[in-house]
């Protein structure tokens, strides 16, 4: 049984002695993730700003700008993330660590952090991540979005484009 038990282990990738190392994202975790974005986007699940939601409970529950990140890149099966606050991914605690990029840098799944100026907003408040828009090519950010109460996809311009304080591409911790 013991042998069958550490097979699995090995099997599944889940070895406890394996360290942890930063790791760009590979072209198949990009994939699984524009997949798991835009099937959240169609899902349209309601925006619930409510750090008692537990971080695995049923999307139905609702999401923020936090726990809808967390949820893509957890379904999506890339990296291990903790649902941890827009700033706390941000300074890259968490799991979310990567590298400060210009917003002229700017590629699919990066991820974007919000300062809105007229809101009381803590620095980095809120969190999207760039998308392309498949049928022309534009940059689009998706994010869930207060004020319309749902997660949406959004052309990168007024507000979305003049209050970005940090674009930042992801690289995850991996075992």
């Amino acid at each position: 049984m013991r042998s069958l038990l550490a097979l699995l282990l090995l099997w599944s990738g889940t070895w406890f002695a394996t360290p942890e190392r930063a790791l760009s994202l590979t072209e198949h975790e990009k994939a699984r993730l524009r997949v798991t974005y835009r099937s959240m986007i169609l899902m349209s699940p309601h925006y619930r700003s409510d750090s008692r939601i537990k971080p695995d409970a049923p999307v139905g529950e609702g999401v923020d700008c936090s726990r809808y990140k967390y949820l893509v890149y957890k379904w999506a099966g890339v990296g291990m993330m903790q649902r941890v606050t827009s700033q706390d991914m941000a300074e890259g605690r968490g799991g979310w660590t990567g590298e400060d990029i210009d917003i002229d840098q700017v590629e699919e799944l990066d991820m974007i952090w919000w300062t809105f100026k007229d809101e009381r907003r803590r620095i980095h408040g809120h969190v999207g991540a760039f998308l392309r828009d498949p049928t022309h090519g534009t940059p689009k950010v998706t994010h869930a979005s207060p004020s319309r109460g749902q997660i949406v996809c959004d052309e990168f311009r007024g507000r979305l484009r003049e209050d970005y304080s940090k674009v930042r591409r992801i690289i995850i911790r991996k075992k």
